[in-house]
């Protein structure tokens, strides 16, 4: 297994979940600390996903085209799709979650794990629906060495 320091994982607090990797797709599952679960910075500004050992990417072009879906994936990592942002910044990286996926609801339900479906739980108005690093970690901390 890796060595818990430099991994992580997305936490949504709207639905209180994470985001996950599960038959080459991204969703959304209330546990934090399975491997699909846990994201690491490698070579090249990439995040890496421990479970599926795929990269996240975002692809670029056309967003309309994307309907209600986001144009987040996961990709081969030693693999770089044609129209495929892999390089991300740690500073900027919440953000871009963000307004790439605004709402858990944008990823594909699969199943009984997703909590994507779920009401979100009652919450203060000063608590927004957005993602954050479980465990309040520094995204910026961890960044490859």
């Amino acid at each position: 297994h890796t060595d818990e320091t430099d991994t992580f994982a997305f936490f949504h607090e709207g639905a209180q979940g994470c985001l996950g990797v599960r038959d080459h797709m991204l969703y959304l599952s209330s546990s934090c600390k399975g491997d699909a679960q846990l994201w690491k910075w490698v070579t090249r500004g990439r995040l890496f996903n421990i479970g599926s050992s795929l990269c996240l990417g975002i692809t670029t072009g056309n967003v309309s085209s994307f309907g209600d879906k986001s144009p987040l994936g996961v990709f081969r990592c030693d693999y770089e799709p044609p129209r495929v942002r892999w390089t991300w910044s740690c500073s900027k990286f919440l953000e871009m979650l963000e307004s790439y996926l605004p709402s858990p609801k944008l990823l594909p339900n699969t199943g009984n794990v997703s909590v994507a479906a779920a009401s979100p739980p009652a919450r203060s108005p000063s608590q927004k629906s957005v993602w954050r690093v479980y465990d309040n970690q520094d995204l910026c901390a961890k960044s490859y060495r």
